[in-house]
């Protein structure tokens, strides 16, 4: 603006002033670029509407800024549920969960899609066991004779499986070995029946009723499958009745052989542990007066073996007495 006379000068001051008072916007058609009647913009008429649009744009990024910061506080939130929630469903959600038993139902092992967080083992004996302290996705038992697993119930998440051992158990098989003269002319064939073996002969070879002739000869002999103790007195102590006997040749198919009992049919008998007290060499002084419970004039000699699993079996050896000495 130029003002060339002094008449004109107070005019062009309160023209100036109108502009300036526009562009920090006291009227809203000179902050638009307006101009005032009577006035003539050159450099200056460009500030206003400059300045304006200046203010303008840090007012639209301020509220830009306003708006975009509750937007992403918001989308923060709402991320941080999603991953609680995922949190959640990782933890009680479905899962997908296997197992196995081994070893006779002795052992088990499963394994989940989740971490397992309970773990239920019914044992066959009527035992029960809980177990809350596994966190992995990961479990296994590793059990020995006697603890053989008849249910086991696996949680993980909200699903809860239970797993029954289809496998059998099965029984013993009882082995009664009696120590004998090792000769053929110290024992050998009673009468086409039975055996007979020298009750003073050196005894070193086991056998078992298994190795007892079982079919009866010509002669009619009743002793098929028995042991028949023969005693001359002039070539010895002929009262002497001390005989060996073991167990330990008996078997089970799943190893878990827990008891064992010899009952030697004179009110007497002897038993124990398998596993600490095996019946390896059971020696037994017999009373012939006592015997014959069983079979008249003999000692039924009876072996039982027992599992973990309460099954048993049996095995015997009837034996008797004879006096060979001449009349």
């Amino acid at each position: 603006m130029r003002c060339t006379t002094s008449l004109v000068r107070p005019v062009c001051a309160l023209a100036l002033l109108a502009l300036l008072a526009g562009a920090i916007g006291v009227r809203d058609d000179t902050a638009r670029g307006v101009p005032v009647a009577g006035t003539t913009i050159e450099a200056l008429g460009n500030f206003a509407p400059a300045e304006a649009a200046g203010n303008e744009k840090r007012h639209v990024r301020a509220d830009r800024h306003r708006d975009h910061r509750p937007r992403h506080k918001s989308r923060g939130h709402e991320v941080g549920a999603a991953r609680h929630g995922r949190a959640g469903l990782s933890g009680n959600s479905a899962a997908t969960i296997t197992g196995s038993f081994t070893d006779s139902c002795r052992d088990f092992s499963a394994r989940s899609s989740k971490d397992i967080s309970h773990v239920e083992i019914q044992y066959v004996d009527g035992r029960v066991v809980k177990d809350e302290s596994t966190t992995t996705a990961v479990y296994a038992i590793d059990g020995g004779p006697g603890d053989e697993i008849d249910v086991v119930k696996v949680k993980s998440g909200k699903t809860t499986e239970s797993f029954i051992c289809a496998g059998t158990n099965g029984p013993p098989t009882a082995l009664l070995e009696i120590l004998t003269p090792a000769s053929e002319a110290e024992c050998f064939t009673f009468f086409e029946s039975g055996l007979f073996c020298d009750q003073l002969a050196a005894r070193s070879v086991w056998r078992s009723s298994s190795d007892f002739p079982t079919e009866e000869g010509s002669s009619g002999s009743e002793e098929a499958g028995n042991l028949l103790w023969g005693c001359n007195r002039t070539d010895g102590d002929c009262s002497d009745l001390t005989f060996e006997f073991r167990g330990t040749g008996s078997s089970d198919s799943d190893n878990d052989l827990d008891n064992w009992e010899i009952t030697f049919d004179d009110g007497t008998s002897a038993s124990g542990d398998w596993s600490t007290n095996p019946p390896a060499n059971v020696q037994h002084t017999f009373d012939r007066d006592q015997c014959g419970a069983t079979v008249p004039l003999h000692c039924v000699v009876t072996l039982t073996v027992t599992d973990a699993a309460g099954q048993s079996d049996t095995d015997t050896i009837t034996m008797a007495f004879i006096d060979t000495t001449p009349d």
